[in-house]
């Protein structure tokens, strides 16, 4: 008996949502080395990739309510990973940017990412790397297109902030470069 294509779609579907959760679990154990917690992280990956921001906006991304946000936010600025400015265009709002301090941080974190996943997969040999190269090229076609598909100014922002982005590092042993999927948000939204 033979599966149909859409029963096909579906379990790779929850086998590639299983993996994405695991993996990202796994890498988030570096994050405690950052020094602040997951949800001001992930809302300080939005912005440093992402760009500045209105408060509801971040939110939005983040999928939180706008008072949850206000705390994160609250407490990034006091800890100097973000600054808090008026908007230009509307003196009511407040846009939110990323500090040099907070760039470092969330660069570092996911440096520490990036590196711990490389050794999770340090073992595997060039045609299964070449294999993840071709799933992160072909995930990444397809949360473009399913982006495209959104027409919604904010789910166009909480697309942009949850995207997956695959970045090349070289693998030891191997001398290859390949993707490794690490949201740029930090756990809490997506990445």
């Amino acid at each position: 008996m033979s599966r149909s294509k859409e029963t096909f779609r579906l379990e790779v579907a929850d086998r590639l949502h299983s993996a994405s959760i695991h993996l990202l679990r796994h890498a988030a154990k570096q994050d405690v080395l950052a020094g602040t917690g997951p949800a001001r992280l992930s809302a300080l990956s939005v912005l440093v990739f992402g760009g500045p921001m209105a408060l509801g906006q971040l939110a939005a991304a983040e999928q939180v309510k706008a008072p949850t946000m206000s705390r994160i936010v609250a407490g990034l600025k006091r800890s100097g990973l973000a600054k808090i400015e008026a908007d230009q265009e509307d003196a009511r709002r407040i846009r939110v940017t990323a500090t040099s301090k907070g760039k470092r941080l969330l660069q570092q974190a996911r440096a520490r990412r990036i590196q711990l996943l490389a050794k999770t997969f340090s073992d595997l040999r060039g045609p299964e790397m070449d294999t993840l190269l071709k799933a992160a090229e072909l995930m990444e076609g397809a949360l473009k297109q399913a982006a495209k598909k959104n027409n919604n100014n904010e789910d166009e922002v909480a697309n942009r902030a949850v995207s997956i982005r695959a970045v090349s590092i070289k693998v030891h042993g191997h001398g290859r470069n390949f993707p490794v999927f690490c949201s740029d948000l930090i756990l809490g939204s997506g990445t």
